[in-house]
């Protein structure tokens, strides 16, 4: 089962440090095309990695871009891909053709881009979603208390809420390591249905810091 780093932090809309993150927007990445409809995978947030509060150790590249797609095969199974200065390379791709209409009708190419800035989890938020995640004590009542913490949110470090329990590790197909979970990702962003249209559903991001690699999955209740 996977070990979760001490620190988390959620990724919150607005505010912009001297580490810029931000999540959504167009890209042109080099390389981040989905094999099954040529077009670009769908960014969801992009990362400084020189920010100390995400804990990664020197990579390979300065900022790290989380790439997804929810209109093609790739959704229905493990996603990796190495990031490099010069662009991306897939490694494991679900191939198939794409899916219409899915995750909701006229589904956009991209969402527009928005700064968001990393507010610490309390050691409170932190033990209420631990809770949360093993079926401790009264969930329902805790559900009821903290609603917004009963959902996936957008998330780095620590332990986030998780649609199922246990979570397994991810092995870097790189060096054969133990990936670190950087990121966890709700449905919200700035548009009305947000990624899925299903709070209910999350994006994973596994991160091998030696090898640059990332490895998504999503999971729903």
């Amino acid at each position: 089962m996977i070990a979760f780093s001490t620190d988390g932090y959620f990724l919150e809309p607005g505010g912009r440090g001297p580490h810029i993150h931000t999540m959504c927007g167009q890209h042109l990445v080099p390389g981040a095309i989905s094999p099954n409809s040529g077009k670009p995978l769908l960014l969801v947030a992009t990362l400084d990695l020189r920010d100390p509060a995400l804990g990664t150790r020197p990579s390979a590249v300065e900022r790290l871009h989380l790439l997804y797609s929810w209109t093609c095969p790739i959704s229905e199974g493990l996603f990796s891909y190495r990031e490099t200065t010069s662009g991306v390379q897939l490694l494991q791709v679900k191939k198939g053709a794409p899916i219409a209409d899915f995750p909701y009708p006229e589904y956009p190419a991209f969402f527009p881009e928005f700064d968001v800035s990393l507010r610490r989890l309390t050691d409170h938020e932190q033990g209420v979603i631990a809770k949360l995640n093993r079926q401790e004590g009264d969930p329902i009542l805790l559900e009821h208390t903290f609603p917004l913490l009963a959902v996936p949110r957008s998330q780095v470090g620590g332990e986030p809420r998780l649609l199922q329990w246990p979570l397994h590790s991810c092995v870097c197909e790189g060096c054969g390591q133990t990936m670190r979970l950087l990121a966890s990702i709700g449905n919200a962003n700035e548009s009305e249905l947000g990624f899925t249209g299903n709070e209910f559903v999350q994006m994973l991001f596994h991160f091998c810091d030696s090898c640059s690699i990332v490895t998504a999955e999503n999971l729903t209740d």
